[in-house]
């Protein structure tokens, strides 16, 4: 897997001591992510789409979802996104950038599936908007 590729040594550490792969953990609990009932592709996926996009600065996630939406990536997703979507200072949106991600990761439905797909998606672009956010308010 890139992962491997693309995680240095050591760990980085957020403010709070926290690498992010403690980070995804915590994400993947709130989520329901869970790897035997997902699969390892969603699994996998899902762990390269946050820690490529983690980055050094560091707040809690931004998501807050209803039950109903758990386990559903795609309505996770729709309940996540703020309408209008934000853009960063290249004037991607967040599924500008996770489309980016997918071109050059290989990352792809006929490949990996949907479900792997949707829960990719949805640690990206939450990650993207956390880091969006803190870059906005420094």
């Amino acid at each position: 897997m890139l992962l491997a590729e693309i995680l240095p040594e050591p760990l980085p550490r957020n403010a709070d001591g926290g690498t992010p792969l403690d980070e995804f953990e915590g994400l993947r609990v709130r989520t329901g992510l869970d790897k035997e009932r997902d699969g390892k592709s969603a699994y996998d996926w899902s762990l390269l789409a946050f820690v490529t996009e983690w980055s050094v600065h560091n707040a809690d996630s931004p998501i807050r979802l209803t039950r109903s939406a758990l386990r559903q990536p795609d309505l996770m997703l729709a309940e996540l996104l703020p309408q209008p979507l934000p853009v960063n200072t290249l004037g991607h949106t967040p599924i500008d950038d996770f489309e980016h991600f997918c071109s050059y990761t290989g990352l792809s439905e006929s490949h990996s599936g949907r479900e792997a797909v949707a829960w990719a998606r949805l640690f990206f672009v939450s990650e993207w908007l956390r880091r969006h956010a803190s870059n906005r308010s420094n």
